[in-house]
Protein backbone atom coordinates (compact mmCIF):
# COMPACT_ATOMS: atom_id res chain seq x y z
CA UNK A 1 0.00 0.00 0.00
CA UNK A 2 2.75 2.46 0.98
CA UNK A 3 4.81 1.55 -2.07
CA UNK A 4 1.82 2.08 -4.33
CA UNK A 5 1.18 5.53 -2.79
CA UNK A 6 4.83 6.52 -3.18
CA UNK A 7 4.77 5.32 -6.78
CA UNK A 8 1.65 7.38 -7.53
CA UNK A 9 3.22 10.45 -5.89
CA UNK A 10 6.45 10.03 -7.88
CA UNK A 11 4.46 9.59 -11.10
CA UNK A 12 2.50 12.80 -10.45
CA UNK A 13 5.66 14.76 -9.64
CA UNK A 14 7.32 13.48 -12.83
CA UNK A 15 4.34 14.51 -14.94
CA UNK A 16 4.39 18.01 -13.42
CA UNK A 17 8.15 18.37 -13.93
CA UNK A 18 7.84 17.17 -17.52
CA UNK A 19 5.05 19.66 -18.16
CA UNK A 20 7.15 22.44 -16.63
CA UNK A 21 10.30 21.69 -18.62
CA UNK A 22 8.93 20.75 -22.03
CA UNK A 23 5.84 21.27 -24.05
CA UNK A 24 3.89 18.26 -25.21
CA UNK A 25 5.59 16.80 -28.29
CA UNK A 26 3.27 16.62 -31.24
CA UNK A 27 2.69 13.11 -32.48
CA UNK A 28 1.78 12.96 -36.13
CA UNK A 29 0.47 9.51 -36.92
CA UNK A 30 0.66 10.30 -40.63
CA UNK A 31 4.46 10.25 -40.28
CA UNK A 32 4.31 6.59 -39.29
CA UNK A 33 1.80 5.20 -41.80
CA UNK A 34 2.94 1.93 -43.32
CA UNK A 35 5.56 1.26 -40.64
CA UNK A 36 5.79 -2.27 -39.33
CA UNK A 37 4.90 -2.13 -35.58
CA UNK A 38 7.56 -4.70 -34.71
CA UNK A 39 10.26 -2.65 -36.43
CA UNK A 40 8.95 0.53 -34.83
CA UNK A 41 8.90 -1.04 -31.35
CA UNK A 42 12.48 -2.24 -31.74
CA UNK A 43 13.42 1.23 -33.02
CA UNK A 44 11.91 2.76 -29.89
CA UNK A 45 13.77 0.22 -27.80
CA UNK A 46 17.04 1.18 -29.48
CA UNK A 47 16.26 4.87 -28.93
CA UNK A 48 15.56 4.24 -25.24
CA UNK A 49 18.84 2.32 -24.98
CA UNK A 50 20.75 5.28 -26.47
CA UNK A 51 18.98 7.68 -24.12
CA UNK A 52 19.85 5.44 -21.15
CA UNK A 53 23.51 5.35 -22.21
CA UNK A 54 23.70 9.13 -22.60
CA UNK A 55 21.92 9.78 -19.31
CA UNK A 56 24.28 7.36 -17.55
CA UNK A 57 27.31 9.12 -19.05
CA UNK A 58 25.93 12.46 -17.96
CA UNK A 59 25.46 11.16 -14.42
CA UNK A 60 29.10 10.06 -14.40
CA UNK A 61 30.18 13.55 -15.50
CA UNK A 62 27.93 15.14 -12.89
CA UNK A 63 29.36 12.98 -10.10
CA UNK A 64 32.92 13.99 -11.05
CA UNK A 65 31.97 17.66 -11.18
CA UNK A 66 30.22 17.41 -7.81
CA UNK A 67 33.35 15.84 -6.33
CA UNK A 68 35.51 18.65 -7.73
CA UNK A 69 33.06 21.31 -6.51
CA UNK A 70 32.95 19.79 -3.05
CA UNK A 71 36.74 19.75 -2.97
CA UNK A 72 36.85 23.44 -3.97
CA UNK A 73 34.29 24.44 -1.35
CA UNK A 74 36.23 22.64 1.37
CA UNK A 75 39.53 24.31 0.43
CA UNK A 76 40.73 26.69 3.13
CA UNK A 77 41.59 29.54 0.76
CA UNK A 78 38.17 29.67 -0.97
CA UNK A 79 36.43 33.02 -0.48
CA UNK A 80 32.79 33.39 0.53
CA UNK A 81 31.83 34.64 -2.95
CA UNK A 82 33.47 31.59 -4.56
CA UNK A 83 31.65 29.30 -2.17
CA UNK A 84 28.30 30.88 -3.07
CA UNK A 85 28.95 30.53 -6.81
CA UNK A 86 30.12 26.93 -6.43
CA UNK A 87 27.15 26.18 -4.16
CA UNK A 88 24.80 27.42 -6.88
CA UNK A 89 26.64 25.25 -9.41
CA UNK A 90 26.24 22.22 -7.12
CA UNK A 91 22.49 22.82 -6.86
CA UNK A 92 22.27 23.13 -10.66
CA UNK A 93 24.21 19.88 -11.12
CA UNK A 94 21.84 18.13 -8.71
CA UNK A 95 18.82 19.38 -10.69
CA UNK A 96 20.37 18.08 -13.91
CA UNK A 97 21.05 14.77 -12.16
CA UNK A 98 17.32 14.53 -11.36
CA UNK A 99 16.48 15.05 -15.03
CA UNK A 100 18.97 12.34 -16.02
CA UNK A 101 17.49 9.96 -13.47
CA UNK A 102 14.06 10.73 -14.92
CA UNK A 103 15.41 9.71 -18.34
CA UNK A 104 16.58 6.39 -16.89
CA UNK A 105 13.10 5.43 -15.67
CA UNK A 106 11.77 2.01 -16.63
CA UNK A 107 8.94 1.94 -19.19
CA UNK A 108 6.33 -0.74 -18.54
CA UNK A 109 3.77 0.18 -21.18
CA UNK A 110 3.11 -3.34 -22.56
CA UNK A 111 1.98 -4.54 -19.15
CA UNK A 112 -1.01 -2.20 -19.06
CA UNK A 113 -4.43 -3.79 -19.14
CA UNK A 114 -6.72 -3.85 -22.15
CA UNK A 115 -4.89 -1.45 -24.41
CA UNK A 116 -4.57 -1.81 -28.13
CA UNK A 117 -1.18 -2.10 -29.79
CA UNK A 118 -1.77 1.31 -31.39
CA UNK A 119 -2.24 2.93 -27.99
CA UNK A 120 0.87 1.22 -26.61
CA UNK A 121 2.85 2.31 -29.67
CA UNK A 122 1.66 5.89 -29.31
CA UNK A 123 2.60 6.00 -25.61
CA UNK A 124 6.01 4.55 -26.35
CA UNK A 125 6.66 7.10 -29.12
CA UNK A 126 5.56 9.86 -26.77
CA UNK A 127 7.87 8.64 -24.00
CA UNK A 128 10.85 8.40 -26.37
CA UNK A 129 10.27 11.96 -27.58
CA UNK A 130 9.77 13.25 -24.05
CA UNK A 131 12.98 11.65 -22.81
CA UNK A 132 15.00 12.88 -25.77
CA UNK A 133 13.73 16.44 -25.20
CA UNK A 134 14.55 16.25 -21.49
CA UNK A 135 18.00 14.86 -22.24
CA UNK A 136 18.70 17.63 -24.76
CA UNK A 137 17.70 20.24 -22.18
CA UNK A 138 19.97 18.59 -19.62
CA UNK A 139 22.90 18.47 -22.06
CA UNK A 140 22.59 22.18 -22.88
CA UNK A 141 22.41 23.18 -19.21
CA UNK A 142 25.23 20.83 -18.23
CA UNK A 143 27.49 22.38 -20.87
CA UNK A 144 26.71 25.86 -19.54
CA UNK A 145 27.22 24.91 -15.88
CA UNK A 146 30.45 23.05 -16.66
CA UNK A 147 31.74 26.12 -18.50
CA UNK A 148 30.88 28.35 -15.52
CA UNK A 149 32.54 25.84 -13.19
CA UNK A 150 35.67 25.87 -15.37
CA UNK A 151 35.74 29.68 -15.12
CA UNK A 152 35.33 29.36 -11.33
CA UNK A 153 38.31 27.01 -11.12
CA UNK A 154 40.43 29.32 -13.28
CA UNK A 155 39.43 32.31 -11.14
CA UNK A 156 40.30 30.35 -8.00
CA UNK A 157 43.73 29.40 -9.35
CA UNK A 158 44.81 32.70 -10.89
CA UNK A 159 43.09 35.31 -8.73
Amino acid sequence: MTIRLLDRLAHKVLKDVDRLLISEPSIEDADFDGVNPIVWMSGNEAALDRIDAKAGSMLTHISMMLAAATFMISAADTSAAERIVIGIEVVCYLCIALICIRCLGFVDIPGRKHQSIDRIEKELRFEVRRRSLLLNIAIRWMFLITFVFMLSVLAHIFL
